[in-house]
């Protein structure tokens, strides 16, 4: 249970540090994580009551907090100037791997499916800290850093295209 708390208190430490330092995406993914640790939470009470996420049978409802949580991972790195979301997007679909594992077999014990399960969100919360730590260095070093990618498509500027003549 300490390891819970613990968790915790690094999510809040982590996700502030971002909120207050970070770019756009340190602090799109720094309102995602608790929102993601929140609805986990209401899901395993509420889902099967007091015995919910206690991971003896394939946990549906975390699944599925689990795969929105990735879609929007996936979407920050899709837009973001940042190699670090990408990482961060791996290392969360390691939970869902575990949910997926537990599927394919359910003989695997609920200790091992929960510690999958669980095991990636240490790095993810440093891996935050480490990239808005970064974000704060390049802004001191040149004076501004781009949050989003200006590679995009969509968000490309239109401008007339000129062909030569001749």
């Amino acid at each position: 249970m300490i390891h819970v708390l613990l968790f915790y208190v690094l999510l809040v430490g982590a996700c502030g540090y971002a909120l207050r330092c970070g770019g756009a995406p340190e602090r799109w993914v720094a309102v995602l994580l608790p929102l993601a640790a929140l609805s986990t939470f209401l899901v395993a009470i509420l889902g099967r009551g007091y015995h919910g996420g206690q991971f003896r049978h394939v946990e549906y409802g975390i699944l599925a907090v689990d795969a929105v949580l990735l879609l929007a991972l996936v979407a920050v790195a899709a837009l973001a100037d940042r190699f670090w979301p990408l990482c961060l997007s791996a290392l969360h679909a390691f939970g869902l791997v575990a949910h997926l594992a537990r599927m394919i077999a359910p003989d695997i014990l609920p200790d091992v499916y929960k510690a999958a399960h669980a095991i990636a969100s240490y790095p993810i919360l440093l891996t935050l800290v480490v990239a808005t730590y970064r974000h704060r260095q390049r802004v001191h070093a040149h004076g501004r850093d781009r949050s989003w990618s200006i590679s995009w498509p969509a968000l490309m500027p239109t401008a007339p295209v000129r062909t030569p003549t001749g």
